[in-house]
């Protein structure tokens, strides 16, 4: 999302990042976009999102993702993440405990996710969590149920 006026740079979403290239290019977009924020006066980006797209239903998630594969999205999410704080603006994980696995907007509604605790560990929770391999030390909670 893009809450910056015509006059500030509209850094590619992670779709496009992931899809132009390696995890360096990651790191460009945060520091352009942490530039930008401090710019401005802003010090915390509630970004970015380390959901892994492994629902092809998900109606919400889709280009927002770096990629669908944790290893993918924790390589990308971890540059994003340095290039804000490389510029002095905290950077938020989301969404907490997963995202992408969902078959409907949580804007509009409460999704229920119903799946083992196992698939957690090895899908969603790896990009998000520090000492499982996750980035960052804030995280955005996501509006989902889970059972």
């Amino acid at each position: 999302m893009v809450r910056l006026d015509s006059d500030g740079v509209n850094v590619p979403g992670a779709m496009a990042v992931a899809a132009a290239g390696g995890p360096e290019l990651a790191g460009k977009a945060g520091r352009m976009t942490g530039r930008q924020l401090r710019s401005v006066g802003v010090n915390f980006d509630f970004a970015p999102v380390m959901d892994v797209n492994c629902n092809p239903d998900n109606p919400v998630i889709g280009v927002r993702s770096y990629g669908d594969t944790p290893e993918q999205v924790g390589a990308y999410g971890a540059e994003m993440i340095r290039g804000l704080q490389e510029n002095r603006v905290l950077a938020c994980a989301k969404h907490f405990p997963g995202h992408g696995d969902t078959d409907m907007d949580s804007h509009l509604s409460l999704p229920r996710v119903a799946k083992p605790v196992e698939r957690f560990e090895r899908m969603e929770l790896p990009p998000l969590c520090p000492g499982r391999g996750g980035r960052g030390s804030r995280r955005y909670d996501g509006a989902c149920h889970f059972p």
